[in-house]
């Protein structure tokens, strides 16, 4: 269809049509949905806003220590806790799968306890 022949009115008519149904369909979607939603975030809204609630006072309420310490500890809380999975791999070989992930394949497998607590040692003080 060639837009230099369409009418302006028709092209016009057509545009209200498309936006038209589209909003509708995306009010109807949201009034019909929207309990749902609401009874799913009312219950864990009131888990965060506790935890958020507690660490601001944990922190005396100071924005920047919450941001400049909480932030280093939640980057840092995640490196440990997904390392620890890669940890518990090389210790115990198990899963399986995860071994494929390893830097150097049939390097340190068992790891020597005595090198790895040296090293957790070294990397934790």
């Amino acid at each position: 269809m060639d837009l230099k022949k369409v009418p302006c009115g028709k092209l016009l008519k057509s545009m209200i049509f498309i936006f038209g149904t589209a909003a509708l369909t995306t009010i109807a979607v949201k009034n019909s949905v929207n309990p749902y939603i609401d009874k799913l975030w009312g219950a864990s809204h009131d888990f965060w806003g506790a935890a958020w609630t507690f660490i601001y006072e944990l922190f005396g309420k100071n924005d920047f220590m919450v941001h400049l310490v909480g932030t280093t500890l939640m980057s840092a809380i995640v490196f440990v806790v997904f390392n620890a999975l890669f940890l518990i791999c090389d210790i115990t070989g198990y899963p399986s799968w995860l071994l494929k992930y390893k830097v150097q394949p049939g390097k340190n497998e068992p790891v020597d306890s005595k090198k790895l607590w040296s090293c957790i040692r070294t990397s934790s003080f």
